[in-house]
């Protein structure tokens, strides 16, 4: 309060606006910087949202032979997200064109889930547990798109990075795809893609999009990291809840969030003002 009381009005609400969405203090104040002093909030975030879109990074998967691996910690979805890619990939190109790869040999029945998704459109799934299987599994399959799958682990759990290290090195492009849950807090977003290193990803996927209370605290991670993101989940369809990322529809369907819940408090970024009882 004591920093919205240095500001004009207009600009004081735009902040509270933006903090309530997820957003950090950090990212808000730029925001700000950019802004006229006067105006009505809706005037301001309509002009606002244009300069955060352009901070967020969409591109998309190559729909050629491709080899995209995706990462993440525990319950973010992981397994949901390879099965859309991979049945987008069977749409565009029949399931010939397709093969799945885990490197899930942690968890009892880890390959259950995914093995009942290939078991459909019969794609060949093959687990393997070194770099010379994964090597293996991908020359056989050198004229497919092969989808690889990881376990899923704690952030700072060191099993998770050596996944990372094992596919550098093999043969064949490979885009190493960090699933962040939408759901999830912020600072857990952070450490994971700290964990990983930005340099060794390639994008990201927010998850559990229709399960979010806020949106703001995932694409800020985004933004600060400059992580491309190249899809999203919202629902349990599959591959229909699949969305091709547009940032300023993923913009605004954050500040409808916010404004759905007028007493919204972003998780562990900036607080929004409590309730006095009375």
């Amino acid at each position: 309060w004591r920093d919205s009381a240095q500001q004009p009005p207009a600009l004081a609400a735009l902040r509270h606006h933006l903090l309530r969405m997820g957003f950090s203090r950090s990212l808000a104040g730029e925001v700000l910087d950019r802004r006229p002093r006067t105006g009505h909030i809706d005037q301001l975030w309509t002009r606002a949202r244009p300069d955060l879109a352009q901070r967020l990074v969409v591109t998309r998967l190559p729909a050629t032979p491709s080899v995209p691996a995706r990462f993440g910690g525990t319950g973010v979805g992981k397994p949901g997200c390879i099965a859309r890619l991979a049945a987008r990939a069977v749409q565009r190109g029949g399931a010939e064109a397709v093969a799945l790869v885990t490197l899930d040999n942690y968890r009892i029945g880890a390959h259950e889930q995914l093995a009942s998704f290939a078991e459909l459109p019969g794609l060949p799934l093959r687990p393997v547990a070194d770099r010379h299987s994964l090597s293996l599994a991908l020359r056989e399959f050198r004229d497919r798109q092969v989808f690889i799958d990881t376990a899923g682990m704690a952030q700072h759990d060191p099993r998770l990075v050596a996944q990372v290290s094992l596919l550098e090195g093999v043969a064949g492009p490979v885009h190493r795809l960090l699933v962040l849950a939408a759901s999830a807090q912020p600072a857990q977003s952070r450490a994971l893609l700290q964990t990983f290193g930005r340099a060794r990803l390639s994008g990201a996927i927010i998850s559990k999009v229709d399960e979010a209370h806020s949106l703001g605290g995932v694409l800020d991670v985004l933004i600060a990291s400059g992580l491309p993101l190249v899809g999203l989940t919202d629902g349990q369809r599959i591959p229909e809840d699949w969305q091709e990322p547009q940032a300023e529809q993923l913009l605004e369907r954050a500040a409808g969030l916010a404004r759905r819940d007028p007493v919204l408090v972003d998780r562990g970024v900036g607080n929004a003002p409590a309730r006095m009882a009375g």
